[in-house]
């Protein structure tokens, strides 16, 4: 009877995790698009948090989209941004006047791109700021999907990226336990919470409060959190079965090339003779008999290179043709791997998934990276669910992962839904 309620726990949780779709939808529709990255930059620095999300009004803190194309010639940029709701449908109730200042039109358009400079692979970075000390300021807290187009190809959209501004107007603590109702000190991990806000900002808090707890900056690894363990007048408690329960996953794996004349770590092999210049990583094997205890940065990527001032990383860095070799001793019971990791999860799966060599026995898989520390795992799915295994890596109660709250105020008396706490 145990073992049947906790199955039933499991389905309700990931059916719920996987009605609402995508958080942060991250996409590139074309080969010419690359390092595609939506950040926070904070005092002139980008800041490495996993998902986009800066504090409304801040003078400090602006969102910065930024991408290469990989081609020379200057192209001309048109940008939509549209207000979405908390399951990231463009909300149709709000003009863009009422939430974004200082934007022309139905589309932003800009020419302003750098060349690169000093790199074997020629391209142009593109770069739009919004909030901060930017002309273009977003007015309300929520979720925001940004699309572009190039001029030449207005059609179709090259991509979408999303970001989120919060108004601090509750306060969340949460803590990461080993006990979940799939197992204890097994291969999942637990999040609680509790949520404490004035009582005077919903007047229903278990209906119009909504948290999201979501995994690495992971689009598709998050859980929607709708009953409390407790409710008490400005406060709501999530524990037990009613908090947020993931697949623990293991430490992620890393590369890092910083310049075309020296093989740095994770890298066996690097030929500089070539363009781009290619970089063999060493032959990667399944984790999944053993927890690694390595140090990650759970998917995080840097741009960065070691020949040139630094301010000048975006567009010194080079490209580098990067090769991943993985070693299964049984393919069928892996299935087929995929790359994941900021650098890859936007690209389409075809373009990220490993291909069996029958030559060497191994899957492999070559990518147009650019430069830089990049932290990489494998997986079987490209949308993986947070409570579906991973049989490459492993799941190990012990990983460090890094979980992000954001709760929701979804009154029926707004014309859109508020982002009032992050954690």
């Amino acid at each position: 009877m145990n073992k049947l309620w906790t199955l039933c726990l499991l389905l309700l949780a990931l059916a719920s995790s996987l009605s609402g779709g995508e958080i942060f939808p991250h996409h590139i529709y074309t080969t010419e698009v690359q390092t595609l990255q939506c950040q926070v930059w904070r005092d002139g620095e980008p800041v490495a948090i996993p998902y986009p999300i800066a504090r409304l009004a801040s003078s400090d803190e602006e969102i910065v989209v930024s991408f290469d194309l990989a081609d020379p010639v200057p192209h001309r940029i048109h940008y939509q941004l549209e207000l979405c709701d908390a399951d990231w449908q463009v909300n149709d109730r709000m003009a863009l006047s009422e939430y974004l200042d200082g934007w022309i039109g139905a589309r932003w358009q800009t020419d302003e791109s750098t060349p690169s400079e000093a790199t074997s692979v020629a391209y142009r970075h593109y770069e739009l700021r919004l909030g901060g000390a930017s002309v273009l300021q977003p007015l309300l807290s929520g979720n925001y999907r940004l699309t572009a187009w190039c001029e030449e190809l207005q059609e179709e959209p090259i991509f979408v990226t999303s970001f989120a501004l919060y108004e601090p107007l509750a306060e969340v603590a949460q803590q990461v336990v080993p006990t979940t109702p799939q197992g204890n000190y097994s291969r999942f991990q637990q999040v609680e919470l509790e949520l404490t806000f004035s009582p005077t900002l919903a007047s229903d808090p278990l209906t119009e409060l909504l948290v999201t707890v979501g995994q690495n900056g992971s689009s598709t690894r998050y859980q929607r959190l709708t009953r409390p363990t407790s409710l008490a007048p400005g406060r709501l408690t999530f524990r037990g079965h009613d908090g947020a329960t993931f697949a623990a996953g293991n430490e992620w794996r890393a590369f890092e090339i910083l310049s075309p004349y020296q093989a740095n770590m994770g890298v066996e092999h690097l030929n500089s003779q070539e363009t781009p210049p290619e970089a063999y990583l060493y032959l990667d094997r399944p984790t999944s008999g053993s927890y690694i205890t390595v140090p990650d940065a759970n998917g995080y990527r840097k741009v960065r290179q070691t020949d040139y001032d630094p301010y000048y990383d975006e567009t010194m860095t080079d490209y580098y043709l990067v090769t991943w070799r993985l070693a299964l001793d049984d393919p069928l019971r892996y299935g087929t791997p995929l790359i994941e990791g900021a650098a890859f999860d936007a690209l389409p799966k075809e373009q990220r998934t490993l291909r069996y060599n029958r030559e060497t026995g191994h899957f492999e898989l070559s990518l147009l990276v650019k430069g830089g520390y990049v932290s990489y795992r494998y997986s079987t799915s490209p949308s993986p669910a947070p409570l579906a295994s991973n049989a490459i890596e492993g799941d190990y109660y012990q990983t460090e992962n890094q979980y992000t709250t954001l709760v929701y105020l979804i009154s029926p008396m707004l014309r859109y839904q508020r982002l009032v706490a992050v954690k």
